[in-house]
């Protein structure tokens, strides 16, 4: 990039767009993680869904014996169960947002391409070359 003769603002743009792809690219591995997380675990309550509901029905009836063992650990299961569905939604919030200003400063340079695009007084290949070097940092403006 330093070797384009860009305005400041597309110096500035660019800067951020690439921190914002960045922040993206590290989300998305973070989000796979916590998914696959979340996915298990349902997957696992999902599956032993039949001893939750003796549970529920234990705890209306004394007379059904309670196997305090898996109890806890099935308790557990559903709370972190929970706790990781929670947690799963705050990080979709957040990377929805953070792709939405993503789209949004990647719109603005498309526009800006047209526009005060580079200091150069002269035809020069600035365009060519910057979209070049975008689609080398993986953002696609065309």
């Amino acid at each position: 990039m330093e070797n384009l003769n860009l305005s400041y603002t597309m110096q500035k743009k660019t800067k951020k767009l690439l921190k914002l792809k960045n922040e993206l690219d590290n989300k998305k591995g973070k989000l796979i993680l916590s998914s696959g997380f979340t996915g298990m675990l349902v997957v696992y309550v999902g599956l032993s869904n039949d001893r939750y509901f003796d549970y529920a029905a234990a705890a209306f009836n004394t007379n059904i014996p309670q196997i305090y063992g898996l109890e806890f650990f099935d308790l557990v299961t559903l709370v972190l169960a929970f706790i990781s569905g929670f947690v799963l939604y705050s990080e979709l919030n957040k990377f929805n947002k953070l792709k939405s200003s993503y789209e949004s400063l990647k719109q603005s340079i498309k526009e800006s391409i047209n526009s005060d695009f580079c200091n150069c007084s002269t035809t020069c290949n600035c365009k060519d070359d910057y979209i070049i070097f975008m689609e080398g940092k993986g953002i696609d403006l065309i």
